[in-house]
């Protein structure tokens, strides 16, 4: 089972995260398992959980992560409830979430959904997409999943980086963050 789980936000880079965390010699990691985030996953119990990663070795540490663990996308579960999830299973894991600058966070989502091809101003961008369910404004308060994340697994248990380090070109990033596993 998973000794930790990443759990950033969308446009925080955590794809890039991810991607160093599959390629790190001594961790076998699994990237969007589906699990804590998708109800009929979930429903499946921690048996078939377990069978997402029978493929990792015994020597190797064992993480997985999803940045839609703190989405408020509409087809993945409350992210509120995701943590809740996710402690149930694996409430020893240690927890690693990436913020990022709100504005530049805000920026980076409306520009995304400009490159998708969606017209839209940036205050329609602020409110939601009903049909996606997401409220981009609402998900830039990171405080809440902060805190619920803290409360679940202790302070000392869930790592916070900031995805300002990371695009500076911090050589201590990416050594912290293993160093916290």
């Amino acid at each position: 089972m998973p000794a930790f789980v990443f759990a950033g936000f969308p446009r925080t880079g955590s794809q890039f995260i991810q991607k160093c965390f599959q390629l790190h010699p001594e961790i076998d990691y699994t990237a969007k398992p589906r699990f804590f985030n998708d109800d009929e996953s979930y429903s499946r119990g921690t048996g078939y959980y377990r069978s997402l990663f029978s493929h990792c070795s015994g020597d190797k540490l064992i993480g997985e992560g999803d940045e839609h663990y703190l989405s408020k996308e509409a087809r993945f579960a409350d992210p509120m409830a995701i943590a809740e999830r996710i402690h149930s299973v694996l409430p020893h894991a240690t927890i690693i979430i990436c913020i990022r600058n709100q504005v530049d966070f805000l920026l980076s989502g409306f520009r995304y959904w400009k490159r998708s091809g969606i017209s839209a101003s940036f205050f329609s961008f602020m409110q939601g997409w009903p049909d996606e369910g997401i409220a981009f404004a609402e998900i830039a308060h990171f405080h809440p999943y902060l805190a619920r994340y803290i409360s679940l697994f202790g302070r000392k248990r869930v790592k916070v980086v900031f995805h300002e380090d990371l695009a500076d070109g911090d050589q201590g990033f990416l050594e912290d963050l293993f160093s916290s596993l």
